[in-house]
């Protein structure tokens, strides 16, 4: 498999042309200490969801396992990390380490997340060699090949543990579910042009969250009424969404910038083909990566980052799909299909699911409200991802003003109405706010 890294690096450094181990008979190797060692794992996982085609939410699952196995590990290295058991919902233990063992934690950290991401994708082996080239790394730094070995060891044992706990979060029973039934009610979603896919994960509500109470613990407001009487506020939203078909050529380059659809299928003639690209959470996560880079963090900074960002993303898709199905509103290309113009696309293809909550405004909400908890307000950088999709890189001036960017481009795409997204945005940064106060990781001032 071609390593999606090398260009993920590549294109997160664009604009900017190695931890004390403690423990039982833990090492020292100021090699391993470094951002850059996790920004790489993140990076082959990102490669491998996105190779392997998993829809958002399934991502962001897989994302927050792996990280918080690496943030595990790498705690220990650091007496100033504090554990997650407890803090995160059915995490009750973990192994410990065996007295009189050399360990360097951090390494252990590292392949903790290789394991686990392993275990919850399709291509094992691909994951496996990116840890072997990884691994090779290691090896070359100094770091002696029983402590190297031990350190393998804990982090299996860790990762194990973790997906083991994994296993309980109701994942595995949701794939026995029956099929998604919609309801046929006018004014309720149905699938959509171009496929008229099924419901993606009707059930995700289900999923255990990790930090939230419930999956409507964030419940917003009710959804403007369906009503097509003249003057009414859903023909007012319905109107303004068929008129973005007059948007500005930058208004359209901002649809397509944040589109991250991991599966858009076109059509030419009797050929179909699908573009694949980063979901929303891993635009996310590496708009993470981008930060770490760029503040010279280490790695017990990568890991408290990684693991806060990813728990934001994870349980806003809980949150956001908890409302999903239980308004199932209508998508815009329904109504205008219906109502006005038979004929009428959106400029970026909807997605198979219903329309309100924004799933792209609630994670971005969530997780630019937990970065700007950990760098600060007013925090600016360039955006490189889009790079390899041959698209330019934006700056920002905050993580918030990327955030409200990623919101409003679902409207200049066509696939939500105005209404929706700033309820999104606030359901997201409500959540990012409890995820700050709910867990406590102290590494960097909250």
């Amino acid at each position: 498999m071609n390593r999606f890294f090398t260009t993920f690096l590549q294109t997160i450094v664009f604009i900017y042309a190695m931890g004390t181990n403690v423990g039982v008979a833990a090492k020292e190797n100021k090699f391993v200490n470094s951002s850059q060692w996790l920004i790489t794992a993140n990076g082959d996982l990102t490669a491998i969801i996105l190779h392997d085609i998993f829809p958002p939410p399934i991502a962001s699952r897989i994302y927050v396992y792996a990280n918080i196995a690496a943030y595990e590990g790498i705690r220990r290295a650091h007496p100033e990390l504090q554990t997650l058991i407890g803090q995160v919902k059915g995490l009750d233990s973990l192994p410990e380490p065996v007295v009189g063992t050399d360990y360097d934690f951090n390494i252990a950290g590292i392949r903790a997340f290789y394991a686990t991401g392993k275990a919850l994708v399709f291509s094992e082996a691909d994951m496996e060699e990116a840890w072997k080239q990884t691994e090779e790394k290691l090896r070359n730094g100094g770091v002696s090949a029983s402590t190297l070995q031990n350190s393998i060891a804990y982090g299996n044992a860790l990762s194990g543990a973790i997906v083991r706990w994994a296993k309980k979060d109701n994942y595995i029973k949701t794939r026995t579910y029956p099929r998604y039934r919609y309801k046929g009610t006018i004014g309720k979603w149905l699938p959509t042009p171009p496929d008229y896919m099924e419901g993606l994960e009707p059930y995700w509500n289900r999923i255990r969250p990790l930090v939230m109470d419930s999956a409507a613990q964030f419940m917003p407001e009710r959804p403007i009424p369906y009503d097509t009487a003249t003057g009414s506020p859903f023909m007012a939203a319905l109107k303004e969404v068929y008129r973005t078909t007059q948007l500005t050529g930058a208004e359209y380059e901002t649809a397509r910038y944040w589109d991250d659809n991991p599966f858009a299928t076109q059509h030419q003639g009797h050929f179909s083909f699908a573009i694949k690209k980063v979901t929303p959470g891993g635009h996310w996560i590496g708009i993470t990566a981008t930060a770490l880079l760029q503040s010279g963090a280490s790695l017990k900074e990568s890991a408290e980052a990684f693991t806060l960002v990813s728990l934001a993303i994870f349980d806003g898709f809980i949150a956001c799909w908890d409302e999903k199905y239980r308004s199932e509103y209508i998508r815009p290309v329904t109504a205008i299909n219906r109502l006005i113009d038979e004929n009428w696309k959106p400029f970026i293809q909807t997605p198979p699911f219903p329309e309100y909550t924004s799933g792209h405004s609630v994670i971005s909400g969530a997780a630019a409200t937990v970065l700007t908890g950990l760098f600060g307000e007013n925090y600016s950088f360039t955006d490189t991802l889009e790079v390899m999709n041959d698209l330019p890189t934006r700056t920002f001036s905050s993580f918030n003003e990327a955030a409200d960017q990623a919101s409003i481009s679902r409207f200049y795409g066509g696939i939500h109405f105005q209404p929706t997204l700033e309820v999104s945005k606030e359901q997201g940064r409500r959540l990012g706010t409890f995820i700050l106060q709910r867990i406590r990781t102290r590494v960097i001032p909250k």
